[in-house]
């Protein structure tokens, strides 16, 4: 646990070290996201040696915001005399965060539709049965009892994946 404990503290100091040293206007926390983003990338054995760790963080999540609230009471003399500017931002950035929320839910929307006229079945069911049929694939390579199947007429996983696999001709 402290070795993982150390990996993600040193992504974040390398991340800071990268934002100060290059005068970035980017967080150093956030570099050291990308950082840890990328290490995983390369190595995704890493996810397992790092889950219980984040899964404690996790765990204990609200203790993160003592150190936020200590701030905010230690600066009260700032929130007095500027509330009223506080509240427009803090009310416009909500504003603003439910727009991009909604206009990406739509764009996602849209996508699904275009994606659903094109392979002429559900994206969900298209996931689904691309990821039944590789397993099934799987299965049958383990055992050489089984006679290959083709997708087309032939579908294991039923008629209504019959659709999405007959669109990827996949061979099971």
């Amino acid at each position: 646990m402290l070795q993982t404990l150390g990996l993600l503290l040193g992504c974040q100091l390398a991340g800071e070290f990268v934002a100060r040293g290059l005068g970035l206007p980017i967080p150093g926390p956030v570099l050291g996201l990308v950082i840890l983003l990328a290490a995983l990338a390369l190595k995704p054995s890493l996810t397992r040696a790092l889950r219980p760790t984040t899964q404690v963080i996790l765990a204990h999540l609200s203790l993160m915001f003592v150190p936020a609230g200590v701030g905010v009471i230690g600066n009260l003399e700032v929130l007095s005399s500027d509330w009223a500017r506080l509240l427009v931002v803090f009310t416009l950035s909500t504003i603003l965060s439910m727009l991009v929320t909604i206009a990406t839910y739509i764009a996602m929307k849209q996508l699904m539709y275009r994606l659903q006229n094109e392979w002429f079945c559900d994206p969900v069911e298209l996931l689904i049965s691309h990821t039944l049929a590789l397993a099934y694939s799987h299965n049958r390579r383990l055992s050489d009892r089984r006679k290959p199947y083709r997708a087309i007429g032939k579908s294991p996983l039923g008629p209504t994946h019959y659709c999405c696999l007959s669109c990827f001709s996949l061979q099971c």
